[in-house]
């Protein structure tokens, strides 16, 4: 396991993937092709960038302009773009519109607090989005997963699933797979995570209706 020199951001809820067998298994779950694209939001120390890059390009959005020199050094760096800003301000649309490319995928060990809004904003993008792989606090995976009559079950869990096939993948021990340190202690919820699979869902038919609208429908 890979320990990272890095100056961790609480307020970017930072936690670094490190272990090499997580690493390669929530890549491989995915099957990229070298005319693929995937998006990763937060790439952080880029252990997870790096295994990606075997398969296909990389786009990549950051917050931590800390981080420029760690993954400017990152190999097979010509199929890898990084956008140095915040996801969700960002027209995604718009940024890819220059990659040439056959199936989009996202891969992410995403921020712990911002999980759901990142989510959302896939959605709202309107992305072709082949499959999700993200790597989020397990009990709020457990939600986004649940089934009725769960107690986990509530209306992100049916907003959600309109949208995808959501099956968790495995479970990850946090303090063993992660690196992270901060001056605070870190909330006991994240002592756990686990990675889940979000594939866009066959029974979706077009509509009319914005999709503010259904937000609401689903509130």
């Amino acid at each position: 396991m890979e320990k990272i020199n890095h100056n961790f951001k609480k307020k970017f809820g930072q936690n670094f993937l490190t272990d090499n067998n997580i690493i390669v298994n929530t890549v491989s779950s995915v099957l990229l092709q070298e005319d693929d694209l995937v998006i990763e939001i937060g790439p952080g120390s880029g252990m997870l960038t790096k295994e990606i890059l075997k398969k296909c390009r990389v786009l990549a959005y950051e917050i931590d302009t800390d981080l420029i020199d760690t993954l400017s050094n990152i190999p097979n760096n010509e199929k890898l773009t990084i956008i140095w800003d915040d996801f969700l301000k960002r027209d995604v649309v718009k940024d890819i519109e220059k990659f040439r490319y056959n199936k989009l995928y996202i891969i992410a060990n995403l921020p712990y607090y911002i999980t759901t809004p990142i989510i959302t904003k896939v959605i709202e993008s309107d992305l072709d989005v082949s499959k999700m792989v993200i790597m989020v606090q397990k009990e709020v995976g457990d939600r986004f997963s649940s089934k009725p009559g769960n107690k986990e079950y509530g209306s992100i869990t049916v907003f959600l699933n309109y949208y995808f096939n959501i099956k968790k993948l495995f479970d990850v021990f946090t303090g063993v797979s992660f690196n992270f340190k901060f001056n605070t202690p870190f909330p006991d919820v994240l002592l756990n995570e686990s990675a889940f699979e979000f594939a866009q869902s066959t029974s979706i038919v077009a509509s009319p209706v914005p999709f503010i609208d259904v937000i609401l429908y689903f509130e």
